[in-house]
């Protein structure tokens, strides 16, 4: 299993503390690392929540793109619906993307997340499992935003690292 690292503030005295403070003994984080695919498979399928999708095209050119839809089916994959748009087209010229997840805390150093490391293995604009993410989308967002999607794509999770990387 592959540990997510999640940066938490513990024991910060005062919150004029923050940010800024180099931390000593006293104000130092807690670091956990515990966290396993099943636990990120839980906090990428809670709802609401905030993710985006970060793709580029065989030439490098990034893109970024807040979605919904995605749904991590079980430790190792990942699908959703998507458009016509500048993601559906880099996913088809370069099927390497990554799904960053957020679940903003009180403050900052509380929030929870990860960045989940996808590769496209079927992309598909019909048939059964086409016809299945619509379905599902249509019921948790509507009949408008089922029409808006043109394929359904599902990945391999490749990796699974931090939001907050500490280069360990």
């Amino acid at each position: 299993m592959i540990g997510v690292l999640f940066l938490t503030r513990k024991n910060v005295k005062d919150e004029k503390q923050w940010p800024g403070e180099v931390f000593t003994q006293e104000t130092q984080t807690e670091w956990r690392t515990a966290m396993d695919r099943k636990e990120v498979m839980e906090l990428f399928n809670k709802r609401p929540r905030i993710g985006s999708l970060s793709t580029a095209n065989r030439k490098g050119e990034v893109n970024v793109a807040v979605f919904g839809s995605p749904q991590m089916i079980d430790e190792n994959t990942v699908i959703m619906g998507i458009g016509q748009n500048r993601s559906f087209s880099n996913l088809q010229e370069n099927p390497k993307a990554v799904f960053i997840v957020v679940e903003p805390g009180e403050t900052i150093m509380d929030w929870k997340g990860a960045r989940v490391y996808l590769e496209a293995m079927d992309i598909e604009t019909g048939g059964g499992f086409y016809e299945q993410i619509k379905e599902n989308i249509a019921k948790s967002s509507g009949k408008g935003a089922a029409d808006m999607i043109h394929a359904a794509v599902r990945f391999k999770i490749t990796e699974v690292r931090p939001i907050v990387d500490t280069g360990r």
